[in-house]
């Protein structure tokens, strides 16, 4: 529908409902702090996995919400830290916190990003991986046999009168 049909909403309101959207759908446990630590955005995944609703954390420090945290800690320090496992209400999950740094070399805040769950999703990927090593074993058999396989003509039996003038037909060609 075109703008003028919904006069009350702004492209900067779309704008901003739409990147809300993708955020809550796309990412994992997303949560956002600020430089001081205080948590400034929370996604719906999030809400969901910590049992929270967004209302009642936001403008609240990090380590009053979360458990064993750490993004109050990039925060200061403006370093990544990538792929932890951070255990969260008794499960383990991997997470990333990346520092959101300005031209200055300013961190204004982090990103937190819950990648997945390290037991469930991590043995089910840890199966793919096994599966494929084992195709590729069996792959990589199976090109050794055919590569280190030698036949000469001497070794084709030619019993019929046709094998044997096939045969006769190859010698000569060769």
């Amino acid at each position: 529908m075109p703008e003028s049909e919904h006069p009350n909403i702004s492209n900067l309101t779309k704008n901003t409902m739409l990147l809300k959207k993708v955020l809550d759908i796309s990412l994992l446990g997303l949560q956002i702090v600020n430089e001081n630590g205080i948590i400034i955005y929370v996604n719906e995944s999030f809400e969901k996995i910590h049992n929270l609703k967004a209302e009642n954390v936001i403008g609240k420090h990090v380590t009053e919400v979360i458990e064993n945290t750490r993004m109050h800690i990039v925060a200061q320090t403006g370093i990544a830290e990538k792929d932890e496992v951070q255990f969260i209400h008794g499960h383990e999950y991997v997470v990333s916190r990346i520092p959101i740094i300005i031209e200055n070399n300013e961190c204004i805040g982090v990103v937190g990003i819950i990648r997945f769950e390290y037991t469930s999703q991590l043995k089910s990927l840890t199966k793919k991986v096994e599966n494929l090593e084992r195709e590729l074993e069996i792959v990589s058999n199976k090109n050794q046999i055919n590569a280190d396989t030698n036949y000469i003509v001497s070794d084709i039996v030619a019993v019929a009168q046709s094998s044997r003038r096939a045969k006769e037909v190859a010698l000569r060609a060769a």
